[in-house]
């Protein structure tokens, strides 16, 4: 078996992602492609993966010492300390303070309340770091083009277009990643053979 983990997931969000589909793998739930856009999460197979990645990572007995021997109860609302403890755990923010709501040491509703705020800080962050990459990706794929000569690349991306190759062919063809190679094809426009 395989799982398929997005790399720019922060890596609380991955292992998260790692526990659940090793829930599913335990139970012999083994799902041949996944298709995260359309999983119901209230199944119940789907609610048993999540209650396990919870107590996996966030071991109630541990989680609550932890809390009290560093003397957190009365932080546990503050963003840093949250943190702190989802850092201690490997396992994000909003998954730590649903488990500390379900331990009876943040109130209930909390983590709805704050997701909102948590999820904006994040989408920011993730936009900035899109910017910030998106130039060096673009630049990458004009050196791919250079290196490897107009002519290859056209033919490589018309063999993908008429379907004589896979897209992980022509990203290994190019030496791009999958994603490269798929954003290259979209900025490239298709050019008529000459009969």
């Amino acid at each position: 078996p395989a799982v398929l983990v997005n790399r720019n997931d922060p890596a609380g969000r991955q292992n998260w992602t790692l526990a659940h589909e090793l829930a599913h793998l335990l139970r012999s739930n083994v799902i041949v492609i996944c298709d995260t856009l359309r999983v119901n999460y209230s199944e119940p197979r789907e609610r048993f993966a999540d209650t396990f990645a919870a107590e996996f990572l966030l071991p109630r007995e541990d989680v609550v010492q932890y809390v009290e021997r560093q003397g957190l109860r009365s932080l546990l609302e503050n963003d840093e300390t949250l943190n702190s403890i989802a850092r201690r755990y490997h396992a994000s923010r909003e998954a730590t303070a649903r488990r500390l709501e379900s331990f009876g040491l943040l109130p209930r509703g909390f983590t709805d309340d704050q997701f909102p705020r948590w999820f904006e800080e994040w989408r920011r962050r993730e936009e900035l770091r899109r910017r910030e990459g998106y130039g060096r990706k673009v630049a990458r794929r004009r050196q791919r083009v250079r290196e490897l000569g107009e002519p290859f690349v056209d033919r490589a991306i018309r063999a993908y277009r008429e379907a004589r190759i896979t897209l992980s062919k022509l990203a290994e063809d190019l030496d791009l990643g999958v994603v490269e190679a798929e954003e290259l094809v979209a900025e490239r426009p298709a050019k008529r053979r000459a009969r």
